[in-house]
């Protein structure tokens, strides 16, 4: 998993040279914590090295154990432009996962989305709810059916946003691939974006991805 952007203010906070722009963690703190679930919290701090902060984002993840089958990992994260910040057309972008070569198209696996359009010529560009790989692992004995999901809120400022999709195992709902013109936020301003992974054993009709999305856009918090 990953939260980062490309040529944000001409800087580039995804691949690197760190010499573009790095994301600092400000040193993450342990949350609420139960049985079944625990709280992680960060503030990170966006910046070229030695230069002034552009962006900050506070992260606040929340993974859970929900069934011996099922697990969640829930991200709420208010991103924040320290400056007047402009984002240029890039596919490297916002949240982002990637999967086990076993489960992708171009392993043995599957990529499908909430309107079961599959594969990456199928889902790529298509705005939708979630994407999902899912596929049998390759070395479980015996066979062994996992998969992963993202599930984009529908109260996420570009929602329902297109997604970046690949064969080879990459999901991203981002809206910033598919700009007409760059996207600007003025310096004081933020935006709040949730997300939800889930993991687990079984197909996704299984464990009724559908029905755990819409379950999730009814809780009142990630």
């Amino acid at each position: 998993m990953l939260f980062a952007c490309d040529r944000v203010n001409r800087g580039n906070y995804w691949q690197g040279p760190v010499t573009l722009g790095q994301i600092v963690s400000q040193g993450p703190q342990l949350g609420q914590v139960t049985a079944e679930s625990v709280e992680i919290l960060d503030e990170c701090r966006w910046a070229p090295p030695g230069g002034d902060v552009v962006m900050t984002d506070r992260r606040r993840f929340v993974v859970r154990l929900v069934q011996p089958n099922l697990r969640w990992i829930d991200a709420d994260i208010t991103w924040q432009a320290e400056k007047d910040v402009t984002v240029e057309k890039t596919n490297h972008s916002l949240f982002a996962v990637r999967a086990a070569p076993d489960i992708i198209p171009l392993g043995s696996g599957h990529l499908i989305n909430a309107e079961g359009l599959s594969g990456e010529k199928e889902t790529f560009g298509k705005p939708s709810a979630w994407c999902c790989y899912w596929g049998a692992r390759a070395k479980a004995k015996p066979e062994t059916i996992e998969g992963i999901a993202l599930f984009d809120h529908p109260a996420n400022p570009w929602a329902p946003t297109p997604w970046f999709t690949r064969d080879y195992g990459f999901i991203s709902p981002t809206p910033f691939n598919f700009l007409e013109r760059p996207w600007s936020m003025p310096a004081g301003k933020s935006v709040r974006l949730r997300y939800r992974v889930v993991l687990f054993a079984g197909t996704p009709e299984e464990v009724q991805l559908a029905q755990l999305y819409e379950q999730w856009t009814k809780e009142g918090q990630t």
